[in-house]
């Protein structure tokens, strides 16, 4: 047996008992059931094939099989060879969510070729085989027919190789995509020795292809499932520190943007934020080229008015050929396009879109889940500024209002301390007090009071925090006054701030100055 028989023979042995295993991971954790799954099934099956007509071919050798069964390995490798190839590039395209092009119709294509050449290639053989046959069979070189095939071959390949690497970073499973693209070019290489050594070399080699494909499905499936989900969980917390933060609402939900690109892979994430009940504007865009930040769409209108419409999702194959897209956004190089609704108690408070700014690629439910995980973020984000807006336009109306009024009004926290006071109370304070003082608490303010009352309606305060307790006591030297305890709800379950307002009883009539 020659040295190169045997290394076929042990190689391919090994290639086999390789890629037959991860033939049976791929079954084992049910990959078929996905696209991706299904077209790496259809590469691992195809390798088999030409590792195992391979192996047999260099078994017939061995063994001095007839002629007839040698050539009909050789045309199984042949056939094995061209499977890998488009198998290969199936694989990507779905990796990559680009299978509504043209690229589908070329695989078929050349899969269609290869049968329609059958008849010939049986005919006519693709190697000059010496007869009989022995082990100088794998260093035959190309008939006329076998370099037209190669040719076709190499064709195939290329576009491997560019489809590899125009929608690399579109790819979800890079770790999987990596060693299919080194196969193709370890293909292109052994077409180039133009002998039938070269096509078996290939089977060989692909059970390291097969090994890389092992790890990358024990690495993802099998080790720690948990760990398959570390780049989420990472972008959800990194995500959720936004509601913490002190960042203004477009730099906040820019952040939020940024990890949904990077989970999705998508080229373009932008927010959009409901300006009153009919129109939309863009607050942040990732990764724009051209500034779009300001510019606004109606209800209905383009991609992203429609979804504030309709409060359903929506998917667009080519934004740039559709027909409702939003002439604001015609000069934005948009193809495939995604947009998700913000929803706050039924109401539309903004829109999160996901575009590609070349063609290819078609959106999935994979990367709508994704824009779905943060819309919720971008919700809270949205709503929590708005709170801030209104809670900040309430206190300076309260501001205004306790400066000008009559009474003496005081705010202290859950804990007794003094949080802020008008004017009056200052005074007030100051006349109780006597001298300087460092702001009392409200045991310290009921203490100085000439009679129980105070502290008797704290103690019903305690018992009812919600409720309303209104009394007269007396201080000195100020005299008699009303006072109304009043719960502050702060937004806590369990805890609200403590207003007393404090109203100087008119001597003449016993009468408060002004009504609570």
């Amino acid at each position: 047996m020659s040295a190169s028989l045997l290394f076929a023979l042990v190689s391919n042995l090994l290639a086999v008992v390789f890629t037959l295993s991860v033939l049976l991971l791929v079954l084992f954790w049910q990959q078929w059931r996905t696209s991706t799954g299904r077209a790496l099934l259809q590469l691992v099956s195809s390798l088999a094939l030409l590792q195992g007509a391979t192996l047999l071919i260099a078994t017939g050798l061995w063994t001095d099989a007839s002629e007839s069964v040698l050539k009909a390995l050789l045309s199984l490798i042949v056939i094995g060879f061209f499977l890998v190839i488009s198998t290969s590039l199936a694989l990507l395209l779905r990796a990559a969510q680009a299978m509504k092009e043209a690229w589908p119709l070329l695989c078929r294509s050349g899969i269609a070729a290869l049968v329609v050449l059958q008849p010939a290639i049986w005919k006519h053989g693709l190697f000059v085989l010496n007869s009989p046959l022995d082990a100088t069979m794998l260093d035959s070189a190309y008939t006329p027919l076998g370099k037209v095939l190669a040719s076709i071959c190499v064709v195939y390949l290329m576009m491997v190789i560019y489809v590899g690497w125009h929608y690399w970073r579109q790819i979800d499973t890079p770790l999987m995509a990596g060693p299919v693209l080194g196969l193709a070019i370890l293909q292109t290489i052994t077409l180039s020795t133009g002998t039938l050594h070269g096509l078996a070399l290939t089977g060989a080699f692909g059970g390291i292809v097969s090994l890389l494909l092992a790890y990358y499905l024990v690495r993802e499936f099998q080790i720690a499932p948990q760990e398959a989900h570390v780049g989420w969980v990472s972008a959800i917390h990194d995500a959720s520190q936004a509601f913490t933060s002190d960042l203004s609402l477009d730099t906040a939900l820019a952040g939020v943007a940024e990890h949904a690109r990077r989970l999705a892979r998508t080229d373009v994430i932008s927010v959009l934020l409901a300006i009153g009940p009919d129109r939309l504007e863009v607050v942040a865009c990732t990764t724009c080229t051209t500034p779009i930040v300001g510019r606004q769409v109606r209800i209905g209108e383009g991609l992203a008015g429609r979804v504030m419409q309709t409060v359903q999702a929506m998917r667009v194959e080519n934004y740039r050929q559709w027909d409702g897209r939003a002439a604001d956004f015609n000069d934005m190089p948009y193809h495939a396009s995604l947009s998700i609704p913000l929803i706050h108690e039924g109401q539309v408070v903004g829109v999160i879109d996901a575009h590609e700014t070349k063609p290819g690629r078609v959106f999935s439910d994979r990367d709508q889940v994704v824009l779905e995980l943060f819309a919720p973020y971008a919700t809270i984000l949205i709503m929590k500024a708005r709170l801030e807006n209104e809670l900040s336009a309430a206190r300076a109306y309260f501001q205004a209002v306790i400066s000008h009024t009559t009474a003496a009004m005081l705010v202290f926290d859950s804990t007794g301390s003094l949080l802020e006071t008008n004017p009056i109370a200052q005074n007030y304070l100051r006349l109780v007090f006597h001298e300087a003082h460092t702001p009392p608490t409200i045991i310290e303010l009921a203490a100085r009071a000439q009679d129980s009352a105070f502290t008797e309606a704290l103690v019903r305060w305690t018992a009812e925090p919600m409720s309303v307790h209104t009394f007269e006591t007396l201080y000195q030297p100020i005299g008699r006054l009303t006072i109304q305890l009043q719960p502050v709800p702060t937004g806590s379950l369990r805890d609200t701030d403590l207003m007393v307002i404090m109203q100087a009883l008119n001597h003449n009539t016993s009468e408060p100055d002004t009504i609570f």
